[in-house]
């Protein structure tokens, strides 16, 4: 069963090659990017959920352990930078 990460969250934790679905509750289009930060933890370059809608994810194999930033453009003042937390 696949892990349900909704797009405002932040500080979630989850393995190296883990799949998961990206659960967009809001009334936007979410686009998920690597931003200015170096390291990219997701298989995918980049996400765009659409409003309401999911899309699935997976981590990368070959990540350390530690804390991975991204953003997201559909949280309001919450929006970025988010962190997902290996493991």
């Amino acid at each position: 069963m696949s892990k349900n990460v909704h797009v405002c969250d932040d500080q979630w934790h989850i393995k190296k090659s883990e799949k998961f679905t990206w659960v967009n509750n809001t009334h936007n289009t979410c686009n998920i990017t690597q931003g200015t930060h170096p390291e990219w933890p997701f298989t995918s370059p980049s996400y765009k959920v659409p409003a309401g809608g999911t899309l699935p994810g997976e981590t990368k194999s070959d990540l350390h352990d530690g804390t991975y930033a991204y953003e997201v453009d559909c949280c309001g003042p919450k929006t970025m930078p988010k962190n997902v937390l290996v493991p």
